[in-house]
This record gives C-alpha cells, sequence and structure tokens, in this order.
C-alpha cells in the first residue's frame, strides 16, 4: 500500500516494538505513543538505524491514566490532521491488585476502558485518514473471559486471567461494535490474536507469574511472529471481509461464541463504559453517531 500515517501504543517492547519495525521497515510514518520518552528516543534510533526510515514521532501517553489520554488526543490533533491506521498495542496482566490513576482495576482500566477512550478520541481525525483501520490486539483468552456487571464494576474487578480474559472479551465486544458503527464509511476495524507470545507481560511475583516466565521463553513464539498479524493487517491491501473479526495467523478468522455475540451484554458494557467516561469528567461528547446519521452519504465509499 501506499504511505500510510500509523498510531501504535507502547511500541518500545514486545508485539507493539516489532510491529513498528516491521512497518517502518515498509516505509511508513510511524507513531510511537508510549508512556517512557526516553525508551522511546533509543527505540527509535535503532529503528533509524535498520529501516532508513526517519519519519517516525514519538509522544508520550499514559494508557492508565484518562488526563494522560486526553492530553495525547489534543497533542496528536495539533500535529497531525489525519491518521490512517491506529494500532491498539498496549496492554498489561496484574497479577496482583492494582489501580490506574483514576482508580479503576488496572487490567481493565489500560487494556479496555483507556483503550475505548483513546480510540473514541480519534475517530474524528480518523475519520480524515485514507481507508481508515482500528486495530485491537486482543486474545482468544476473550473468548473463556466473563463480565458481571455490578456496583464500581471497573474499580471492582478482579487482577489475574479474569481480570485478563474479561478486558481481552471487552475489547473484542467493542471491535464488534465499532465496526457495526462504522458500516456505512471506509474505515475497517478488527480484533487480533497475535498467539502465544514470549513478552514482557508476563511478568510479576506470584507463583504463575514465576512459572509463565520460564515457560513462555521456551515454548512461546518470538515477538516478531507475534506482530505478524497486526503487520498485515494494517498494511496488507487484501483485507476483504475481515472486518469486525477476530482474526489470527495473518487472515485467518477465529469464529466468535455467544457471549462475543450477546446484543445485551455488548449493549450493557457500552452503555456502562459511556457513563463511567462521562462521570470521570470525560468533557468531549461522542459526537460520532450523530455525524454518520446526519452525514451517511459523505462516509459512503
Amino acid at each position: 500500500m501506499p504511505k500510510r500515517r500509523i498510531l501504535i501504543t507502547e511500541a518500545t517492547s514486545g508485539i507493539g516494538l516489532e510491529t513498528a519495525r516491521g512497518l517502518a521497515s515498509q516505509g511508513h510514518q510511524i507513531i510511537m505513543a508510549c508512556r517512557n520518552l526516553e525508551k522511546a528516543a533509543r527505540v527509535k534510533a535503532e529503528f533509524v538505524n535498520q529501516t532508513k526510515n526517519e519519519d517516525i514521532e514519538l509522544i508520550k501517553v499514559d494508557l492508565s491514566s484518562l488526563a494522560s489520554i486526553t492530553s495525547f488526543a489534543a497533542a496528536f490533533q495539533q500535529r497531525f490532521n489525519s491518521l490512517d491506521v491506529l494500532i491498539n498495542n498496549a496492554g498489561v496482566f496484574c497479577d496482583s491488585a492494582r489501580k490506574t490513576i483514576e482508580g479503576y482495576e488496572m487490567t481493565m482500566g489500560v487494556n479496555y476502558l483507556g483503550t475505548y477512550y483513546l480510540t473514541e478520541l480519534l475517530l474524528p481525525i480518523l475519520m480524515e485518514g485514507t481507508a481508515p483501520r482500528i486495530l485491537m490486539v486482543a486474545s482468544k483468552a476473550g473468548l473463556f473471559g466473563k463480565l458481571n456487571f455490578r456496583e464500581a464494576f471497573f474499580a471492582r474487578h478482579s487482577h489475574g486471567f479474569k481480570a485478563y480474559s474479561a478486558s481481552k472479551l471487552a475489547q473484542i465486544i467493542y471491535t464488534i461494535d465499532l465496526n457495526e458503527r462504522l458500516a456505512n464509511t471506509d474505515c475497517t476495524v478488527f480484533a487480533i490474536h497475535p498467539g502465544s507470545v514470549a513478552t514482557g507481560i508476563w511478568q510479576g511475583d506470584s507463583l504463575l507469574m514465576r512459572l509463565m516466565g520460564s515457560i513462555n521463553k521456551t515454548l512461546y513464539d518470538p515477538p516478531a511472529q507475534g506482530a505478524e498479524t497486526s503487520i498485515y493487517l494494517a498494511s496488507s491491501p487484501h483485507i476483504t471481509g475481515l472486518s469486525g473479526h477476530l482474526i489470527e495467523k495473518k487472515n485467518q478468522i477465529i469464529p466468535y461464541n455467544q457471549k462475543c455475540l450477546n446484543e445485551r451484554l455488548r449493549r450493557n458494557l457500552i452503555q456502562l463504559t459511556d457513563q463511567t467516561l462521562n462521570s470521570a469528567g470525560w468533557v468531549l461528547e461522542k459526537w460520532f453517531n450523530d455525524q454518520i446519521m446526519t452525514h451517511k452519504e459523505d462516509y459512503k465509499e
């Protein structure tokens, strides 16, 4: 494909790093959205040296802070007037109870709530891009997740695999919902299962994490292999029929189960997410649905 402007969250290690490296080597413009700008600068220098592509930008963002996400979106729109590809790569696995800046459970707060908020804020500028694409680095673990809504759902959700699988189910449901909302545009949306990959996400002090640390180094795929599907969906022209699906091995569809397709569950999740963000002071209203309903013809291919 022609040169694209591609934003990748947390591109300094693991799958995100290899995704950025692969897309930079294709000549695309890469925007690395990262917490640690010093580390990001070192990675950028490495990419420039390896790929000879100097069109790499760095912007600070912390997906565990809604305030940071708001500032990032504002900074991005000051520097750029369009975006072609958003790769929501940032993710965590917490083996102990941790909280985001605003007090939400860290796993759900970063993997789903922060990712949702960032995506919604960037939708207007994505709609200015050329055949825009949104990629959610999810997981087949989401097929085993459970979403039991209750008071303070985002704050009180447990940690460990229960929280991780729930956050990935939420990402998948959001992918399905977003794909339907964007049906009259030329924007495509994908959830990605990168495979079993040896990355730094599997760290911690619990017995499970100590076991995972030794297992993933020997049995799991290297990050470069885990990045192949993200690179393919970000840059390949051959994506017909893939939008809205969970994808692995570049272009293979993983069937959804009934939890993923449960309309009531989806409606409750999206409503609760919006209520949570609004109560946290999310002042940028979701203009998107009204815009699409008013200007459908303008967004058609």
